[in-house]
């Protein structure tokens, strides 16, 4: 069986096959058809010579077709087993696994399985679980595969093959559903044995018992028992039956779903547990009346300890209320309240103890009268007793509650009363704190008095009315308290009344100082509106003056900084290539000797320094406009001219901090003790160029502060994971950053003063007359400045921004001019090396042209050197090649990476890129020349030995001999070849001429260097072509 793949491939291969020969049958019958219906027009004996033909050919297409029929059932049947391959490898999986379970699930099915061990059937169980979820995973992949190919199956030899597959997974699932029933019965097995054994063990417990209640129960000779052992044997008793009622009942559940093996062994246990209880039911009836007379004379007495235990609690009881009985009627009412809480638990612990005895009686005088009567009356009578007992300290306790509830609630009213005096004298501390300002005049208080004053008058006002709502629901709440009881209820009343009196008093006091107290809250908020908003109007005229320099001309002082940066920068790269030059020397060769650079000589020197700074710097092209801006710059003093210490000036390179950073006072980071801690935006000034460590890959800078004390020490440029803590200072960057920094505090001040005044005027807005009433509307007047500063703020800030967009742009010209004059400057010096490379590789091209011009012209036949002449072409070629790689990567090394579109350099790029065409151009024809003049050679040796051929027949014919005739031998050199072409009468040609004619023609092919015989026959044989028909005749 080939696999599934490559079996379909064969099996759609060999049904192609049968419908091709299945066509070329037919095909065959519709010919020999034709051909018996043709042959009927022959003659008799043609007719019969073409009829036998034709039947044996009929003979042969009946046994193709035979063949025909036996290979296409052959192809079904392959093709029926390709199709069913997988699904019947699938099947005997389910087969193989279904037979697995099998052989796992015998020991589960023995007839004996109450023999085999709980172990060993639980390991069964285990493996068959395993086995039935493989076999359960086969069975259900093979029946989906099976459905799949049923549902697609059209031919009956595959349907019937893929019913009898469908039969065997059938039968496979039935005996996987046997193997599962069994391992059902095995593990309903294994739960029987376990239920057996744990039946087995409380039946052994309860037996245990009963023994030992028989041990207690046996007497030793005549003795009879006392009352202890009585008692142990009441207790054995107990715990017997109630041991064995627990196995009796477990039993009982467990027989009702038994099997029949497992119903049998539970039944040996329910006998086993019968005689247990024959055996307490005679010891029962043995020691019956002795147990009785035990059990009434201990009940009796844990009665009595239970009343004593309750008289105890009573006298507890009567403790706590000592204080209320020495004739003080009303106590602290601290006192009173601590006495009352441990009278109550007093009573509770009464209440628990009487509870607890009186559920004893109870319960046991019950359990005493099953008892025989002479047993069962004199414990009556002592439990009678008890209860006696109980019920008149149930009375006791009753009375004792009703005096603490009384006692309670007039500690309550008394509590009331105490919160009422609090109140009032919060009330009363509020009128005196109200008097200054109801008696003096406002304006002879300090504000900071005023304020002391509001603000305690506030906090005694609120403390009061906390004081009042306090004592308000204590009040309420003690309505349900003293319902029912006249004398609290007036009480309360009362208490109540003066509460409203308080409370009217509250009023008033709040009311005498009400007046005042605005006019003060309204004179401190409006010296406290103004003075916000004063120093509002002062942050935005700082930020005004902090956007001065961006607003002017669009900041374009800033641009002309930043060239004389790019000036500066141009100048120590000069300096630095120089080597020998200092700054002394270029402010002397700047104004050409010792005096002061006038205008004049400073655009002189920058625009010569533009000249001399090499490819590929920044900063050296300036127009005048820039040149003038930068000269009146450079000339701090206005004097018209520059001075050495002006220039010098422009080399100070600065720096600004961007990341939290040390100053310490030397190089070395381990060995340097720290100066002080740099915050961002701090700027220095460079004292010497940066340094590398190379052990710990730090860039330090010697440098000093700028601004504050100018501390002098060393910090780190650039981190060894290449974090930047200073970057380079920008004037323009540093007023932008100033200008924002500026801007945000006095945004926030501003936004501050809003909110602040919008709320004010938010809890004004119900004052409808009084001081407060007119502070509102000035404060409206403080909030319209505040509006307008807002106002003034966000102009700044659309100004700034449009500023620096203008800036953005202008300097984005000026670097795009800049750009433009270096990039000029570049596209010159490429234009010209290209126009060099240029002119020497077409010179050499045209030196090729014309050595291989007479190869390539109309009379190459003629040429009678063209083995020089190509040799020639091909140095001169190879001198081409040489020069048109040297131009390539000359013109490559030139090529323009980055260039602005439209720029010089994109011309510059596009003139190398034509050039590098150009080159391939002249190169591609300098090789075709060559190629060409190759050819021509071969033009050249056809034309000789044609005129070679027509001697050599010449002078056969002459002589009246053959061309065999003239070449005896079978080989002849090259040296006897050319001296033999001397010879002949009327034939020129050249030696390379011959040379060519030699190696094209007559020694191709030969191993040796002479001319064959058969090569020189066919060279000169004369060969003509039939144009026309025309017969052949001997």
């Amino acid at each position: 069986v080939l696999p599934k793949d490559e079996g379909m491939q064969a099996v759609e291969a060999c049904e192609v096959a049968a419908l091709k020969c299945e066509s070329a049958l037919d095909i065959a019958r519709l010919c020999l058809k034709s051909l018996s219906v043709e042959s009927k027009k022959l003659s008799k004996e043609a007719n019969k010579q073409v009829t036998d033909e034709l039947v044996e050919l009929r003979s042969r297409g009946e046994e193709t077709e035979k063949k025909l029929k036996a290979f296409r059932r052959e192809t079904l049947q392959r093709k029926t087993k390709a199709l069913l391959h997988e699904v019947s490898e699938l099947v005997a999986e389910a087969e193989s696994q279904v037979q697995t379970m099998s052989e796992v699930v015998k020991l589960l099915c023995a007839e004996t399985l109450d023999e085999v061990s709980t172990e060993s059937l639980r390991s069964a169980l285990e493996q068959s679980a395993v086995a039935g979820k493989d076999a359960t995973t086969a069975c259900s992949t093979a029946q989906a595969l099976l459905r799949l190919k049923q549902k697609d199956a059209k031919d009956a030899p595959l349907v019937a093959e893929l019913t009898k597959l469908n039969s065997r997974l059938t039968a496979a699932q039935r005996d996987l559903q046997k193997n599962r029933q069994s391992a059902q019965n095995g593990e309903r097995a294994i739960k029987g044995k376990e239920v057996l054994l744990q039946e087995e063990a409380k039946t052994k417990e309860a037996e245990a018992a009963v023994e030992k209640m028989e041990t207690l129960a046996t007497p030793l000779g005549d003795e009879k028992p006392n009352d202890e052992a009585i008692a142990q044997i009441d207790v054995a008793v107990k715990e017997a039956q109630a041991a064995l009622s627990k196995s009796a009942t477990s039993l009982d559940s467990q027989m009702a779903g038994a099997s029949p093996p497992l119903k049998g062994s539970l039944s040996k246990l329910v006998v086993r547990a019968k005689k247990a209880q024959e055996k307490i039911d005679s010891v029962k009836a043995s020691t019956r009346v002795q147990r009785e007379k035990v059990s009434a004379e201990a009940f009796a007495l844990e009665a009595e300890k239970k009343v004593e235990a309750v008289e105890a609690a009573l006298l507890k009881v009567n403790e706590a209320e000592l204080p209320f009985l020495k004739g003080i009627e009303v106590l602290p009412l601290k006192e009173a309240t601590a006495i009352i809480e441990e009278s109550e638990s007093a009573a509770k612990l009464v209440q628990q103890a009487l509870d607890e005895s009186q559920t004893f009686v109870a319960s046991r005088t019950l359990e005493i009268r099953k008892f025989a009567e002479d047993v069962a009356k004199p414990a009556l009578e002592r439990l009678q007793a008890s209860g006696e007992c109980n019920n008149a300290a149930s009375q006791k306790l009753s009375q004792f509650r009703r005096d603490t509830d009384g006692r309670k609630r007039n500690a309550l009213m008394q509590q009331a009363g105490e919160l009422l005096a609090n109140a009032e004298c919060e009330v009363e501390r509020t009128k005196e704190a109200a008097a200054p300002l109801a008696t003096e005049d406002l304006s002879s208080i300090t504000a900071e008095l005023a304020t002391e004053i509001c603000e305690k008058l506030a906090s005694l006002e609120k403390s009061a009315q906390q004081r009042m709502e306090e004592a308000r629901a204590f009040l309420s709440e003690r309505q349900k308290d003293v319902r029912g009881h006249a004398p609290h209820e007036e009480e309360l009343k009362k208490l109540q009344a003066k509460l409203q009196s308080i409370k009217a008093q509250l009023t008033e006091a709040k009311k005498a100082a009400s007046q005042q107290e605005q006019r003060f809250v309204a004179r401190k908020l409006l010296s406290e509106a103004g003075d916000m908003v004063s120093e509002v109007e002062a942050d935005v005229e700082k930020v005004g003056v902090a956007a001065e320099p961006l607003l002017k001309d669009n900041g374009a002082g800033f641009l002309v900084q930043a060239s004389v940066q790019r000036l500066a920068k141009a100048l120590q790269e000069q300096i630095a290539r120089t080597g020998g030059f200092t700054r002394e020397s270029l402010f002397r060769k700047a104004c050409n000797g010792d005096g002061p650079l006038t205008e004049t000589a400073f655009k002189a020197f920058v625009t010569g320094l533009g000249a001399e700074v090499p490819e590929g710097s920044e900063g050296a092209e300036f127009s005048e406009a820039q040149q003038l801006a930068m000269f009146k710059s450079i000339d701090a003093d206005a004097s018209g001219d520059i001075s050495l210490a002006e220039l010098e000036e422009i080399f100070r390179e600065r720096f600004v901090c961007v990341h939290n950073v040390s100053m310490t006072d030397a190089s070395d980071i381990t060995s340097g003790k720290t100066i002080l801690k740099m915050a961002p935006n701090t700027v220095i000034e460079a004292l010497g160029p940066p340094e590398v460590n190379p052990k710990l890959s730090v860039t330090r800078l010697h440098c000093r502060l700028v601004e504050g004390q100018k501390k002098e020490g060393w910090v780190t440029l650039q981190g060894n994971q290449g974090t930047m803590y200073f970057e380079p200072f920008s004037p323009h960057g540093s007023c932008i950053k100033t200008f924002e920094r500026i801007l945000e505090t006095t945004a926030k001040a501003v936004s501050k003063t809003s909110a602040f005044l919008a709320l004010k005027r938010k809890e004004l807005a119900s004052c409808t007359q009084g001081p407060l009433a007119e502070a509102k509307g000035k404060m409206s007047e403080l909030q319209t400045r505040g509006a307008s500063r807002q106002k003034q703020l966000d102009q700044l800030r659309t100004s700034v921004a449009q500023a620096k967009k203008e800036y953005a742009r202008c300097e984005e010209e000026e670097l795009k001019a800049q750009r433009e004059a270096r990039d000029r400057k570049a596209s010159a010096a490429i234009t010209k090396a290209v126009a060099e490379h240029l002119e020497a590789l077409e010179a050499e091209a045209k030196r090729l042209a014309e050595a291989v011009a007479p190869l390539l012209g109309a009379e190459v036949e003629a040429v009678e050197s063209p083995l020089a002449l190509l040799s020639e072409g091909k140095r001169l070629c190879a001198a081409v090649a040489s020069c048109a790689a040297d131009a390539r990567t000359a013109l490559e090394k030139q090529q323009v990476t980055k260039a602005m579109k439209g720029g010089p350099l994109a011309d510059a790029k596009l003139i190398v890129a034509k050039a590098l065409v150009k080159v391939d151009t002249i190169e591609k024809k300098a090789k075709h020349s060559v190629e060409v003049a190759q050819e021509a050679t071969k033009k050249v040796s056809a034309a000789a030995l044609t005129r070679v051929a027509q001697a050599f027949r010449d002078d056969a014919q002459q002589k009246g001999t053959t061309l065999e005739a003239l070449f005896p031998s079978e080989e002849i050199s090259k040296e006897a070849f050319e001296r033999k072409l001397t010879e002949l009468p009327g034939l020129s040609v050249s030696p390379e001429q011959a040379s060519l004619m030699f190696s094209h023609h007559l020694n191709k092919g030969e191993a040796t260097g002479g001319v064959s015989r058969q090569n020189f026959l066919r060279a000169m044989q004369l060969f003509y072509v039939c144009v026309r028909p025309i017969a052949v005749t001997q």
